[in-house]
C-alpha cells in the first residue's frame, strides 16, 4: 500500500516537474537559436566596417549618383535574402490570420482556435531566431557583394523611398513608431552632410549645396524622413531608372524596417514586445 502511494507521489511529481521543464527548455533552445546567429552577425559587422568604414561614414558621389557596379552589388544582396525575406513573410501571415479569426467570427470554434494556437505558438517561438538569422546572412551577403552597410543603406533609401511612403509600410512587421530607426535616420542624415561637405568649387557646386542643406534639414525636421523623399535629383534619378524594375522586385515589405539598421537591438525589442 506505502509503496503504490510512493509510487503513484513519484510518478506525479516526475509529470508535474516535466509540465514545468518543458517551458523552460523551449525558451532555452530559443534563445540558443537566436544568440549564435547574433554573435556571427557581430563579428560580421565589425568586418564591415573595418573593410568599408562604419555606415554613418559613407559618402555618397558628389552628385549623389550610383554606379552600375554599385546597384548590382546591392542586388546581388537582394537576391540572397529572397529566402529569408519568405520567412519573414509567412510569420507576418500567421499574424494576419490570428487577426482575420477574431474579425470574422464573433466565436470561433474550439478547433479552429486550438488549430490557430498551435501555428501561432510554432512561428512565435521563430519570431527572435529569425532576426538574428537575418542580421547574420545580411551581413554576409554584403561582405560576399563587397559592399558596406552604409553604401547598401544609401542605396536602399533611395531605390524605396516611393514603398517606404505608401501606408502598407507602417503595418508589418519591425515598424514600430515607424519604418526607420533613430539609427538609420542619422546615418542617412550624416552621409548627405558629408556629401555637402565633398562638394568641390565646381560651376554648379553652389547649387547643389543649397539643395544638399535644405534636403538635410527637412529630414532634421522628420525622423522619418528618406534622402530626397519628395523628388530624386535628375542624376539620381537617371542612375536607378535603368534597374527600376529589378529594385522593385527584390524590395521586401516585412524586412524594410530592419534592412538599415546596423545590429538587430531594435527589431528584438519590437519581436519581444
Amino acid at each position: 500500500m506505502s509503496d503504490g502511494r510512493f509510487n503513484w507521489v513519484k510518478a506525479l511529481s516526475i509529470g508535474c516537474g516535466v509540465l514545468v521543464a518543458l517551458p523552460v527548455l523551449a525558451v532555452l533552445i530559443v534563445t540558443l537559436r537566436t544568440w549564435a546567429p547574433l554573435q556571427s552577425s557581430g563579428s560580421s559587422l565589425a568586418k564591415l566596417d573595418e573593410r568599408f568604414g562604419a555606415q554613418i561614414e559613407f559618402v555618397p558621389a558628389p552628385d549623389g549618383a550610383v554606379a552600375p557596379s554599385r546597384i548590382l552589388a546591392f542586388l546581388e544582396v537582394r537576391q540572397s535574402l529572397h529566402a529569408i525575406c519568405e520567412e519573414i513573410n509567412s510569420i507576418e501571415r500567421e499574424f494576419d490570420r490570428v487577426d482575420n479569426l477574431e474579425e470574422e467570427h464573433s466565436e470561433p470554434s474550439p478547433r479552429e482556435v486550438a488549430g490557430v494556437t498551435r501555428s501561432f505558438a510554432g512561428i512565435a517561438a521563430e519570431l527572435t531566431p529569425i532576426v538574428g538569422r537575418f542580421f547574420k546572412e545580411r551581413n554576409r551577403a554584403l561582405l560576399d557583394a563587397e559592399i558596406g552597410l552604409g553604401e547598401y543603406s544609401y542605396i536602399f533609401a533611395l531605390a524605396y523611398r516611393e514603398q517606404f511612403q505608401d501606408e502598407s509600410i507602417h503595418r508589418p512587421l519591425f515598424s514600430d513608431d515607424g519604418p526607420l530607426s533613430a539609427k538609420a535616420a542619422e546615418a542617412l542624415r550624416a552621409m548627405l552632410g558629408l556629401q555637402l561637405d565633398s562638394l568641390a568649387d565646381e560651376t554648379d557646386a553652389e547649387s547643389r549645396r543649397r539643395e544638399l542643406s535644405a534636403e538635410i534639414q527637412a529630414m532634421q525636421q522628420d525622423s522619418q524622413r528618406l534622402p530626397w523623399q519628395d523628388r530624386l535629383p535628375a542624376e539620381i534619378d537617371a542612375s536607378l531608372t535603368p534597374y527600376r524594375t529589378q529594385l522593385d522586385e527584390a524590395f521586401c515589405l516585412n524586412s524594410a524596417g530592419i534592412e538599415m539598421d546596423p545590429d538587430s537591438r531594435r527589431a528584438l525589442y519590437i519581436a519581444l514586445e
